[in-house]
């Protein structure tokens, strides 16, 4: 990281705005910040710090403490840092929490901290933004771009004041924590928790087989494996027995099935016996029925064979009954029509009577049809008198009803005029109203805005009051741990010296000062602190000071809040005095009332444009209206004209007529009258003479019929005596005494043949059943009925003991197939657990090797930052090998100290002069300085010589120059310099007078009465 400009605004010392540009110092510059005792020096780095991590290089001034006094009230205190990342551009600026003035009105309110960070183009413009406003993202991303924290870049990029020997002094832990974000090591972290995962789960896996294997054994109640082949070998020969024993069973039950099949067939047998004498039996107790039931066959089939004579000799008489009938019909007939031709001949009579008065007819039907043309005139006159009348009573009716469609239309329009200036009216009030509504709406938002502003600052307050007892209760931790640190370090520093002369010999230099002579050596008889109570001490102090930064800005968050809304009161104070006396159920019943009176008048303004429409429209009609009004009145008199001219023409038509013909329609129903009668007369002279005619012909058919029928009857006559003789010769040669014994014997086709069917069934099943004793008495010929109860006792016993045996062999080889199973599964597991200690012989001495189980108690991770810091210390033992004049270099600590603690990272310093290593801490102020100097130098130059490193293109340096002899600050001075070869940026924060004449690049820095401003010096 390599700052390019730095913007400060009304930040420290500095009052006004002041800007730096790096560029104008060089490439890779070596400048010194130069001024005096207060006038802001460090302030410079403060701003860097604070602008990447919100935080100043000593992390003891928050950002809203950087204000400065002297700056005026519009300008606000802000820091803005362009920086460089490899070849990438960023800008991030940051606004810390402050009092600013109110952007209207008079009076000041809270300006919450802000910080934008924007990535830049080649040119400096801007390209993407990063984060808009939130200061934790800012920060967070920060980290992210960098890799360092803020405590991580005070430590090797910053070296602060009065800090310079905390990179130098840091413990193996904190060490670690730097090159593990310097180098990005964390893949061999990785690789450890890895290992010791992987270990874990071998171990976790032969343990969940261990108790797989017990599991399996006890649910077959086996204690090894030995145990179980030898009960499964037991169980396959009882299996073998069992099924030999169930083999001999079968057969045995085999045999006697087949005994058991051939009783049943013999009892079988004796029961068909049995059954067949019984049936015999019964057949020949129905033998007498059987012989009744053939003579009454054998008589019905006699009867059949008269049957047709008999049936030829009732046809015969059933003809001559029906002949004697047709003779009497037809002599009934023959009268009937005799008394009809009578009676006819009577009427032609008086037809012939009436043919005068039919001539009469035919005159006066002449003389009518006389008048017809003129009555035909006459009706023409009378239906267009008609029409006329229609067409004038139809005019007159719509005339009326246009008339009145006027009145209604002229009514609508009066009743419209007036509603559309009433709406119109009303509407002018809707502005009105709507203002008011819109006033009392806010009222009720500035309400409730104000009862929930209350509630919140009821809640900030109690927020405030816990933040602040947990602020100085956070206090009160930090200065108890501060204390027992400092007691720790003191004692541990003072003890150093004593430890030192404990190894002091006599004539022997002093690793110190070189004297052979130690007049008074240190001495103590306290007990020393150790490595693990001071680490102790330092993580309790971290601790505190956490929590109390956590509980300051907890406590600076609420209270800007309750600002804020202690602002946001004051603010409202009007609204509340508009509030006074409104109480909210008053304010919302108010707010419905009008709210349903302007939705009212809204829905009137939105029907007002159709009112317009509908007005206009009704005065187009009403015009239309009137218009057709008169139309209709002028058709209404050209109708009563040519009504009055039809009426005068019909009545001289009428005139040409005689009076009882005056009406056409007369003259038609006298027409039509005499024409009916002439007619009426006619058609019945006709009847009468067709009806004479027909009556004529009717007797001579019915003396035609009645001859013929008569000698239809001697015909059948003499038939019927024919098949009479027939029926008495065939009945005297039958074996029938009587007719009446024939009609008993017969029977119909169905019963007879059922009959016979059922006599010749009972013949064979008498044969049948004759014949099924007679074989099956021949069949048992010498043979017994067998004890069929005692077989099948003996078939259920064999059928238990099969049984049986079949059930244990099923169950020993249930068990057996489980047993199989289970030393199956046995050997499986046993072949995995091999498997899992084969991989545990291996990732297992990884696992623990890795993760610091070894003689060195050195993890993986360690071991590489081990030799990554074997390369700082090569590059930085130059630098102070140069400073300290051959005397001092820098080495890691490789021996074991305390094995409760991880080591490997710790460093000594080697005094040439004495030729042993002791404690860095040893070492004076001076030499501290160039030792911290030396190390920071190395690691910038060896971060940035691996791949994949973070870049250290700057270091900045809070003066320790001031504990430099001349000789040693030449040295240094030098040392510097030669940094300018490799690219990197060197800024000195000091005001010793050497420097300034040494180095030609200075930001001066001159402060006064109004502040402090910074003026660039390149020579």
């Amino acid at each position: 990281m390599r700052p390019l400009r730095l913007k400060m605004s009304a930040f420290g010392p500095f009052a006004t705005t002041q800007e730096i540009d790096f560029n104008l110092l060089g490439e890779s510059p070596l400048f010194l910040i130069n001024g005096p005792t207060g006038s802001g020096k460090t302030t410079i780095l403060d701003a860097i710090s604070y602008a990447l991590y919100g935080e100043t290089t000593g992390n003891e001034r928050q950002g809203g403490e950087m204000r400065c006094d002297h700056a005026p009230m519009e300008l606000l205190t802000e820091v803005e840092l362009e920086f460089r990342l490899g070849d990438a551009r960023y800008r991030i600026r940051r606004i810390p929490r402050q009092e600013r003035p109110r952007a209207r009105g008079e009076g000041t309110t809270i300006q919450q901290p802000e910080a934008e960070l924007w990535m830049l183009d080649a040119s400096g413009g801007e390209k993407q933004l990063l984060v808009a406003r939130k200061v934790k993202d800012a920060t967070a991303e920060i980290i992210g771009l960098t890799g360092l924290s803020a405590e991580q870049f005070r430590q090797v990029m910053v070296l602060p004041q009065g800090k310079f020997r905390e990179l130098l002094m840091a413990d193996s832990s904190q060490r670690e924590d730097i090159f593990r974000q310097l180098f990005q090591t964390r893949i061999y972290s990785r690789l450890e928790q890895r290992l010791k995962e992987r270990a874990a789960e071998v171990v976790a896996g032969l343990h969940q087989r261990q108790e797989q294997v017990k599991g399996l054994l006890s649910s077959v109640e086996a204690d090894d494996r030995e145990s179980l082949v030898a009960r499964i070998e037991g169980l396959k020969r009882e299996v073998e027995m069992l099924q030999e024993a169930r083999v001999g069973a079968e057969e045995t039950l085999a045999r006697l099935q087949q005994q058991v099949f051939e009783a049943r067939n013999l009892q079988q047998q004796f029961r068909m016996l049995e059954d067949a004498g019984k049936k015999l039996q019964a057949l020949q107790e129905q033998q007498q029925q059987l012989e009744s039931d053939r003579q009454r066959w054998r008589l019905a089939e006699k009867a059949l064979a008269l049957q047709p004579v008999y049936d030829r000799l009732q046809r015969a008489l059933q003809s001559e009954e029906t002949a004697q009938k047709a003779v009497q019909e037809a002599q009934q007939e023959f009268g009937e029509a005799q008394d009809k031709l009578e009676k006819m001949n009577q009427m032609h009579q008086q037809m012939k009577s009436r043919e005068p008065e039919l001539e009469q007819l035919k005159l006066q039907q002449q003389q009518l049809e006389g008048y017809v043309g003129r009555a035909d005139q006459l009706r023409k006159a009378l239906e267009a008198s008609e029409s006329a009348q229609q067409v004038f009573e139809k005019c007159r009716e719509s005339e009326k009803r246009q008339q009145e469609k006027v009145k209604e239309l002229r009514s609508e329009t009066d009743r419209l005029e007036r509603q559309y200036e009433s709406h119109a009216t009303t509407l002018q009030q809707l502005p009105d109203l709507q203002r008011e509504l819109d006033a009392l709406k806010q009222l009720q938002e500035k309400r409730a805005l104000l009862d929930d502003l209350q509630r919140r600052l009821m809640q900030e307050r109690n927020a405030l009051t816990a933040a602040e007892a947990g602020k100085q209760h956070a206090v009160e931790i930090l200065q108890e741990a501060e204390k027992k640190r400092m007691l720790l370090d003191q004692a541990w520093e003072e003890g150093q010296a004593a430890i030192l002369a404990r190894q002091l010999a006599p004539h022997s230099p002093c690793p110190v000062c070189g004297s052979t002579e130690h007049p008074r050596p240190a001495r103590t008889h306290e007990m020393l602190p150790d490595e693990a109570q001071r680490q102790q001490a330092k993580e309790q102090v971290d601790s505190a000071r956490k929590q109390l930064q956590e509980a300051q800005s907890a406590a600076a968050a609420i209270q800007a809040k309750l600002e804020a809304l202690i602002q946001q009161q004051v603010e409202m104070k009007k609204d509340v005095e508009a509030l006074a006396g409104r109480e909210p159920d008053i304010l919302a019943s108010e707010i419905a009332a009008l709210t349903g009176k302007v939705e009212e008048l809204q829905r009137l303004r939105k029907s007002f444009g159709k009112q317009e429409q509908t007005r206009s429209s009704l005065r187009q009609s009403l015009k239309s209206a009137e218009l057709r009004w008169q139309q209709l009145q002028q058709d209404n008199s050209d109708a009563a004209q040519s009504l009055a001219a039809c009426k005068q023409d019909v009545r001289n038509k009428q005139a040409e007529l005689p009076v009882q013909f005056s009406d056409p329609g007369v003259l038609d129903k006298a027409l039509v009258d005499v024409d009916a009668r002439q007619h009426t007369l006619q058609e019945q002279m006709k009847e009468v003479r067709e009806t004479f005619d027909k009556a004529r012909l009717a007797l001579g058919a019915a003396r035609a019929t009645l001859d013929t029928n008569r000698q239809m009857l001697k015909e059948r006559n003499r038939e019927k005596d024919q098949q009479l003789v027939l029926w008495q010769t065939a009945l005297a040669d039958s074996v029938f005494a009587s007719e009446q014994a024939f009609r008993q014997a017969g029977m119909d086709d169905v019963s007879r043949q059922q009959l016979g069917e059922a006599v010749r069934l009972r013949d064979d099943e008498l044969l049948s059943a004759r014949t099924l004793v007679r074989e099956q008495t021949a069949a048992l010929q010498g043979k017994t009925l067998p004890d069929m109860s005692a077989l099948e006792e003996r078939q259920r016993q064999l059928d238990d003991e099969v049984r049986q045996v079949t059930e244990s062999v099923h169950r020993k080889a249930q068990q057996l197939m489980q047993l199989e199973k289970a030393d199956k599964r046995l050997q499986s597991i046993f072949t995995e657990q091999e498997k899992l200690h084969k991989e545990y012989a291996l990732v297992g001495k990884l696992a623990d090797v890795a993760n610091g189980k070894n003689p060195l108690n050195l993890s993986l991770h360690r071991f590489v930052l081990g030799a990554l810091l074997d390369d700082v210390l090569i590059s930085a033992r130059q630098g102070l090998l140069r400073m300290s004049k051959g005397r001092y270099q820098l080495l890691r600590r490789e021996d074991i100290g305390d094995k409760r603690r991880r080591g490997g990272l710790d460093l000594v310093v080697e005094d040439a002069f004495s030729g042993k290593t002791r404690p860095v801490a040893t070492l004076s102020g001076g030499e501290s300085f160039m030792a911290a100097l030396s190390l920071a130098l190395g690691l910038s130059e060896v971060v940035q010589a691996y791949a994949g490193g973070i870049r250290l293109d700057a270091l900045f340096i809070d003066e320790g120059f001031g504990s430099l002899d001349p000789e040693s600050l030449d040295l240094a001075i030098n040392t510097l310099l030669d940094l300018r070869s490799g690219g990197r940026m060197v800024g000195i924060i000091s005001h010793v007078p050497e420097l300034k004449e040494r180095i030609d690049i200075r930001l001066d820095v001159h402060t006064d009465r109004s502040g402090s401003r910074v003026v660039p010096v390149v020579s």
